[in-house]
């Protein structure tokens, strides 16, 4: 099967052998935006809020009080970044992660100390890198900086330099984030469509 989610209120499921596709309207919200897997569970994004849902396991169905809020700030999810099955809760200036302990209808709790100053105002910029993801970040106190998040610690990557290119464009919240590894090495590209731009 196929999890789809439109960013704009409404999630899908495809099941290639019956060539099945329905609108999914269950669960706390019928809302998806980004999706991630973890532990046979599909996570997905309430655009607009600071909530985030989950589907029963190896489900795409979700039971109805099967959500979380985002706890350290109110800022609203921009998406749910899965990493060694710890799902990080991305805001738009803040960052906390949570992990599946079981519990129901809601599985996943917060991980105690491991709420991050930094968020994104461009979801498409977060990528996979290293055993952690990097993204374009922004927080409540100035422009937006690279980072790097490995083990609940976020690091700056960007030079003054890139970030003062950066944060002269017109829009860069529509950055897109990719890696790939090439002779031994892991790169990080981001893409600004707008700006015409991409940094590597």
């Amino acid at each position: 099967s196929a999890y789809i989610t439109d960013g704009s209120g409404y999630r899908y499921y495809y099941t290639w052998g019956t060539n099945t596709f329905a609108l999914i309207a269950d669960g706390g919200f019928p809302a998806g935006g980004k999706v991630d897997i973890v532990d046979g569970f599909l996570v997905y994004t309430n655009p607009g809020t600071n909530q985030w849902g989950a589907t029963s396991v190896n489900l795409v169905t979700s039971p109805a009080l099967s959500f979380g809020t985002k706890f350290s700030a109110p800022d609203n999810v921009q998406a749910v970044k899965v990493v060694n099955r710890d799902c990080y809760v991305i805001g738009e200036k803040t960052t906390e992660a949570w992990l599946d302990a079981g519990l129901f209808p809601f599985p996943f709790q917060i991980i105690a100390g491991t709420s991050m100053q930094h968020g994104t105002g461009a979801p498409e910029s977060i990528a996979r890198l290293g055993e952690g993801f990097a993204m374009l970040a922004q927080d409540t106190r100035g422009d937006s900086t690279v980072i790097v998040v490995s083990g609940y610690k976020p690091t700056r990557i960007s030079t003054f330099a890139v970030e003062d290119a950066i944060n002269s464009y017109a829009v860069i919240s529509d950055a897109i984030g990719l890696t790939h590894q090439w002779a031994g090495h892991e790169f990080y590209m981001l893409t600004f469509p707008t700006a015409d731009v991409t940094w590597v």
